[in-house]
């Protein structure tokens, strides 16, 4: 990897601060709101919880014509109101293989704020709904709107079986070096 001296220093001083302010409360996913690795649920950071997240994992999608990218992505989630949650965070992109005209490097911003909209019941699920924004410095840059249902799963004779299940819907708009898709896409997930 070529990441500079500056920014991994920034980096690392900011996940001490936001560990040293919060503790463990929610795991985010690689976009910023708390949920799945890839995709968020209903559950929020509790109120007045910060936690910090490092991620770093490569991407090869050289067989399908794409490239082969590390990422690195330092966020934080807080837990502002009852039915609410934010996150922000710093991503660098590190491209070792790629199409034409993609950059070899690139950093962004991650930021994105969740809304709860109906509490988990004995008969329903919790419900959220969010917007989430990822960038990095022209080479890629994400919007999502979702809306999830999170749910603790159990069987009639067993109980509580200690998972939670989620399902959604998210639109995403985004934009990989001056090519723009947008979709609609169906998550699941335990």
């Amino acid at each position: 990897m070529k990441f500079s001296k500056q920014p991994i220093v920034a980096v690392a001083a900011a996940f001490c601060l936001v560990c040293c302010l919060g503790v463990a409360g929610a795991d985010t996913s690689i976009y910023g709101p708390t949920g799945m690795v890839l995709n968020p649920t209903a559950d929020l950071a509790p109120v007045g919880v910060t936690e910090g997240t490092i991620m770093w994992f490569n991407q090869n999608n050289t067989a399908n014509g794409g490239g082969d990218v590390d990422w690195m992505t330092l966020s934080a989630v807080g837990g502002a109101r009852h039915d609410s949650e934010f996150n922000i965070g710093y991503n660098r992109l590190d491209v070792k293989q790629a199409p034409v005209g993609w950059k070899d490097e690139a950093d962004g911003l991650i930021a994105g704020l969740k809304f709860r909209l109906g509490e988990e019941s004995e008969k329903l699920p919790a419900i959220a709904g969010g917007v989430s924004y990822f960038s990095a410095s022209g080479l890629y840059e994400r919007t999502a709107v979702y809306l999830c249902a999170t749910r603790n799963l159990s069987l009639p004779q067993e109980g509580n079986l200690g998972l939670r299940g989620t399902a959604g819907l998210r639109w995403t708009d985004a934009e990989y070096a001056g090519v723009s898709k947008s979709d609609i896409i169906p998550f699941v997930g335990v």
